[in-house]
């Protein structure tokens, strides 16, 4: 076993980088968190816990735009962290979630906003050139949207974008 400095060395490199979660359930999963000193060991399991509680809570408001989506028919595919959380990890505590990305038809975006501002969520601003609810032409983003509880910020998108690439829009209906 490493002294304490360096287990507090590296509990903090963890934190820092954001790693603290994935570590604990590494851990955790390999019998590995009585290596390290209590406190060591209690402070990875709050940062997981805090991490799981938020991304519980963040799944909490999403399911309500999804079931109305849904019941809607509205095609909608979830994407990044929330779905590698779910299909890949399965572990929803493995990382901080910032926002819940969701990728949608572009056809499909003045209803998806009407459900959004139904269940109470504010919109972040005023549309990419102004254009409030209507999709940019020369974006792949709709307006990013808040619940009212603040919990759950929602980004919709009816394309996947590159750095490298130019954005063309295609309908795959």
């Amino acid at each position: 076993m490493f002294d304490k400095q360096h287990q507090q060395a590296f509990y903090d490199y963890c934190r820092e980088w954001k790693l603290a979660p994935w570590i604990w359930i590494q851990l955790n999963r390999l019998g590995l968190q009585n290596q390290l000193d209590n406190e060591i060991t209690q402070d990875f399991l709050d940062q997981y816990t805090n991490v799981k509680n938020q991304n519980d809570q963040r799944n909490e408001v999403a399911k309500q735009f999804l079931k109305r989506f849904s019941e809607e028919n509205i095609d909608v595919i979830i994407l990044k962290g929330n779905c590698l959380a779910h299909e890949v990890y399965h572990e929803i505590g493995y990382k901080r979630m910032n926002d819940f990305d969701i990728l949608i038809h572009k056809n499909d975006w003045d209803r998806i906003q009407s459900i959004y501002l139904e269940l109470g969520f504010i919109p972040l601003g005023f549309g990419w050139s102004g254009e409030k609810e209507k999709p940019a032409k020369f974006s792949h983003v709709g307006m990013s949207f808040i619940s009212p509880d603040f919990k759950c910020i929602v980004g919709s998108q009816w394309g996947l974008k590159s750095p490298t690439t130019q954005y063309k829009y295609r309908d795959w209906k």
